[in-house]
């Protein structure tokens, strides 16, 4: 190859590779406000489902005006202007465990009597005849006594080898094969893990802090915040709101996660997620103390309480100067 030719080559991959960063530079410029465009929307639809309904939502920019709502509030209701959370300010409501639905059966339009006579069960065995087989094994200490059907050839059945036996020849029989797989011969246990892995989905990048303000009538009605955490497959990523004292919890939801489907996936039912409304803040929010975990996903429910932890501390950060302490 001439050294012209490759010199060509050279400047043509150059060119190539020049627009195309060039396209891809503007395809994110033109693209990139878009997709966070949606990704607030979604939080924006999520904070009002969360903050009280008809008030006016908007996230919060500057920090010193959200510290002066929050105070204000906070003197309305006779509290300390300043909110710092403290784990151990309110007594701890235990998580109580779901309660098992009891089944009651009514038995009122039945009649029970005792029989005295026991209904006795006759055999008809007038077609058979019973012969001894002099050539039976024994098996334990009992003689093997053999019933036909008028016949001369005497067709035995022996179980010592797991065999069926028919004359004088035997043929082996595959368990396996006359259950399928309905049942498991191999005699092996395995237990089965408390979240199976599985190939975890794409993550969209969620905020670490954000926060949402609802005001009524120019007055603090309530305060969304968002904050993440890892749990079994990636980040946790929820949103859970207070009424304008920060002294209670008014619901949670999460907003995203890659949990295993089934298990950890959970913690964003109703089920789970309904148990914090009406929670005050001070409390430690751990799971199994004051926090009921989804059977099954301990890594999951864990997951849910450290970023709403994480909430709590960056919120009162957020309100001294603007800054977050967890989940950065």
């Amino acid at each position: 190859m001439k050294k012209s030719n490759l010199l060509n080559i050279v400047l043509v991959l150059t060119i190539i590779s020049l627009v195309s960063a060039a396209v891809l530079t503007l395809a994110n410029d033109k693209f990139s406000p878009i997709i966070k465009a949606r990704e607030n929307d979604k939080l924006r639809i999520v904070a009002q489902k969360l903050l009280p309904e008809g008030a006016q939502i908007t996230k919060v920019a500057n920090y010193s005006d959200l510290a002066s709502l929050v105070a204000e509030a906070r003197k309305a209701a006779g509290l300390s202007p300043d909110w710092h959370w403290n784990p151990d300010a309110a007594p701890v409501e235990a998580a109580v465990p779901a309660e098992e639905e009891k089944v009651e059966l009514d038995f009122s339009g039945f009649t029970f009597e005792e029989s005295e006579d026991e209904e006795e069960v006759e055999l008809d065995l007038s077609g058979f005849t019973f012969e001894e087989n002099d050539e039976a094994e024994e098996i334990g200490t009992e003689e093997e006594t053999v019933f036909t059907e008028d016949s001369e050839d005497l067709d035995t059945v022996d179980f010592s080898e797991e065999t069926f036996s028919f004359g004088e020849e035997e043929e082996a029989v595959d368990f396996g094969d006359m259950f399928g797989d309905a049942f498991d011969f191999t005699g092996g246990e395995e237990e089965a893990p408390a979240e199976a892995p599985t190939e975890p989905a794409q993550e969209e990048v969620a905020p670490a802090f954000e926060v949402y303000q609802a005001l009524e009538n120019g007055k603090l009605a309530g305060v969304a915040v968002v904050a993440k955490a890892k749990g079994y497959h990636g980040d946790i990523v929820i949103m859970i709101s207070f009424d304008g004292t920060l002294e209670k919890v008014v619901g949670m939801d999460v907003v995203q996660q890659t949990e295993t489907a089934g298990l950890g996936s959970l913690i964003t039912e109703e089920k789970f997620t309904k148990q914090f409304a009406g929670k005050p803040t001070g409390n430690p929010f751990e799971t199994g103390k004051d926090i009921q975990g989804v059977a099954g996903a301990t890594i999951s429910s864990k997951g849910v309480a450290a970023a709403l932890q994480n909430a709590l501390k960056n919120l009162e950060q957020f309100l001294i100067d603007g800054t977050i302490k967890e989940g950065a």
